[in-house]
Formats: C-alpha cells, structure tokens, sequence
C-alpha cells in the first residue's frame, strides 16, 4: 500500500521482493512491466540475474491510440514481438513501417532488447504481457474499494479459499490414482497422440565411398 506509483514507492516494493524472494538475486529471472518512469529508475535494485521487459499489451495500447487499428498495424506488431529471429523481427517491421511509418519510427524509438522476442537478452518463458496481473486486478476491483485492513482481509480470504479448493481437487485426484494435474493430464495425452502421427523417412540416400 503505498502513495502513487513513483522512484521511492518502488524502491521499497523491489527491496521487500528480494527479501520474500531471494532467488531473483542468484537465479535468471525476467520481471515484465509497463514503461513506468519510476519503475525504470529503480530497477537497479534487482540486479543483474533479473532482466526487465516491457509488457506488449502496454505497447499495443500506445499504437492504438497514437495512429489507430488499420491496415492491420496491430497484428504485424504482434508478428514482429514474437519473432523468433532478427532477420524474421526486421521483416515485419519492414512491413509495419509500409502500412504506417511513423508507428515502425515509434516502435524503433523503444529498445527493441526490452520487447522484442528476436532481441531479448533471456528467455520470456512465452510471456509478453502482464495479462496476469490485469486478470488479478480484475478479480479485486471489488476489493479495492474498501479500506486497507478490509481488504487485506478480502484477499487472505480469497487465497485461502483458493489453496482449499486445489488442495480437495488434489485429493481426489490421488483417491482416483491420478499422477498428474488434470491440466498436465491434458498436455501430456495430447503430446502423445501428435508423437504418434509423427513418421520417421529417410530424407536422401547416398553412397559412402572410400
């Protein structure tokens, strides 16, 4: 709970996170953020193990309501975040930049390194936005309207609940003789069935001669 969202509030957030959490000092960790000023100043206190990334939910926002949603700007902009490679990243901007210039220009002007997947300095582990932390605030938007204590309370109480209902789910699952989650159950049948449908061939043959 703190004033506003400024160089000191974050300062003290990011001292306590590496207390509750100290493996963001020791381990590669990416801590992914809007392009918030006093968020950029204090970022320092993560050190070097934690590599910041900006939220491209955050970016397409900006793109919207700077040059707006035609000729499929907002897609390509999706194409050229999740590209895999620097060459695949320079084409769609290439293509941004032939529907609308001064939105490539923009998107240039913002270090490519923080939201660009081609240029990454880490792994973003598939993430490029922060949706999460909108779902969470989605949930207490309720919440929020009430006083501190209150709330505080609102959300022990919706954690609680939360732990109880997986922990009975676990136990059922158990009871049944389950090994896995039933959402682990579901990734892990549907790899088998597309490993199934796989087929090794020989690709060229050729003639060793000595």
């Amino acid at each position: 709970m703190v004033e506003s969202e400024n160089q000191d509030s974050w300062e003290y957030f990011l001292r306590l996170l590496r207390k509750c959490i100290p493996e963001v000092i020791n381990e590669r960790c990416v801590f992914i953020s809007n392009r918030d000023k006093g968020l950029v100043e204090a970022d320092t206190i993560l050190g070097p193990n934690c590599v910041r990334a900006y939220c491209c939910k955050h970016i397409e926002g900006n793109l919207k309501d700077a040059f707006g949603a035609k000729d499929g700007l907002i897609a390509l902009f999706w194409r050229a975040a999740r590209a895999r490679l620097p060459i695949a990243f320079e084409h769609w901007m290439e293509k941004i930049a032939a529907v609308n210039a001064p939105a490539a220009i923009y998107l240039r002007n913002i270090p490519i390194e923080m939201w660009a997947n081609a240029h990454f300095p880490g792994t973003r582990q598939g993430h490029l936005t922060s949706n999460i932390v909108e779902s969470v605030n989605k949930l207490l938007r309720e919440d929020r309207s009430l006083s501190i204590i209150e709330l505080l309370d609102a959300i022990w109480h919706r954690v609680m609940e939360a732990r109880a209902s997986s922990l009975q789910v676990a136990k059922e699952q158990l009871a049944k003789g389950f090994r896995w989650t039933s959402f682990c159950q579901t990734k892990l049948e549907y790899s088998r069935k597309w490993a199934q449908s796989n087929h090794v061939s020989i690709a060229s043959i050729f003639t060793i001669i000595y």
